[in-house]
């Protein structure tokens, strides 16, 4: 099982991949997020190579549907993945694998998009867009909400792994947490993200402005 989900922040700015699965490692082969550009997700037999070329391709003007469009043209064995992407206006598209290991699903809702495959039902990529729309607070908290649906409810083989991944303006993303291996991985990286939230901006300001940082560590 492997299940994704990428927003944008209509406020911030900020977009994001929150993805869980049953394989090792996921977020490192599987998510890609560029500050004000995009986010992608690729998974089923995923090609790490194709989440790069999206982000450049949405760099340079094209519609998260054309990308795909033109994946299918020329990336050989794109039958076999799934994609969703979603660009800095809050536009998404997504790719169903028509050759996939198990049941597959696929959703899109406003400022986010959702895909899933190995799945016990096809319908829980919608209801991880429901829960990310009614959920309050930060891109961080709506998204691991989002990913503890899906633990619940996807199912075929125990969840291993998950990441979260969040830009906003800088070149380095803001929020890169993960979990590679663990029992309980959404339940560790909600941890880590509760860890981080409070944080991430004095990091933020130690690489914009160090004599700032560096007076409110004094004071």
């Amino acid at each position: 099982m492997t299940c994704a989900i990428l927003a944008r922040c209509a406020d911030t700015g900020q977009l994001g991949v929150a993805l869980v699965s049953s394989l090792m490692a996921v977020t490192g082969r599987c998510a890609f997020v560029q500050a004000q550009v995009g986010a992608v997700a690729v998974q089923s037999m995923a090609d790490p190579r194709l989440g790069p070329a999206a982000l450049k391709m949405l760099a340079n003007g094209y519609r998260p549907e054309a990308v795909l469009r033109a994946f299918d043209r020329t990336e050989e064995g794109f039958d076999y993945r799934q994609m969703a992407l979603i660009n800095g206006s809050g536009d998404t598209a997504v790719h169903e694998a028509s050759v996939a290991a198990g049941l597959t699903g696929a959703a899109e809702g406003e400022n986010c998009a959702a895909i899933g495959n190995r799945l016990v039902d096809g319908a829980v990529p919608e209801r991880m867009i429901e829960v990310f729309v009614r959920t309050s607070g930060e891109l961080g908290d709506r998204l691991v909400a989002s990913l503890k649906t899906a633990v619940a409810e996807a199912g075929a083989g125990p969840a291993r792994a998950a990441g979260l991944l969040i830009a906003e303006h800088e070149p380095w993303p803001l929020v890169d947490l993960r979990i590679d291996w663990s029992d309980h991985p959404v339940a560790g990286l909600e941890h880590l993200w509760h860890l981080w939230r409070p944080q991430m901006r004095n990091y933020l300001e130690r690489a914009l402005d160090p004599a700032t940082a560096v007076g409110a560590e004094r004071s």
